[in-house]
């Protein structure tokens, strides 16, 4: 039984199995997708990190491809959930050159960018980063900007995006 009475959707998660630090293989992505649906959850968005510099950097095809698999796989096993492709992308300042080059997943194939910034600081020009972002017509989702200490300190700077 369902603890909500309106299906939900979850805009992160490392579902995908055997991409990064989330589900370790399909039995376990399969695992989550059966407590997701138990608590309500119709809807989820699969956002393995992305961070330049590490091996956590795939592709969008590859992705999508996992995702496929993934969907197919709860199909299987009658789970009522349906998983988009999207990506946690680290805060780098080549973001936009990602974005035009097609190395980027955006949420569900949207216009929305899922973004994580920094934990303890924020890199000079971030701000301009994220402009050039909104620029060429995406929208801009802050990854867990409560562990980012700067912005926890000073909330005035998403007063003064808005």
């Amino acid at each position: 039984m369902s603890v909500v009475s309106k299906p939900m959707i979850d805009l992160h998660s490392h579902i995908l199995p055997g991409i990064d630090d989330g589900a370790t293989d399909m039995v376990q992505s399969l695992e989550m997708a059966r407590i997701y649906e138990d608590v309500g959850f119709r809807q989820v968005v699969a956002t393995p990190h992305w961070m330049p510099g590490t091996s956590w950097v795939p592709a969008p095809l590859d992705i999508r491809k996992k995702v496929a698999a993934l969907n197919r796989a709860i199909k299987g096993q009658g789970i009522a959930l349906t998983v988009y492709p999207g990506m946690e992308i680290s805060l780098d300042v080549e973001i936009p050159r990602f974005l035009k080059d097609q190395r980027l997943q955006p949420l569900a194939g949207g216009a929305f960018l899922l973004i994580e910034l920094p934990f303890q600081w924020l890199p000079v020009g971030w701000e301009e980063i994220l402009f050039r972002v909104l620029a060429n017509g995406y929208r801009v989702l802050l990854a867990h900007p409560e562990r980012c200490g700067p912005l926890a300190e000073n909330t005035d700077r998403f007063e003064e995006q808005t």
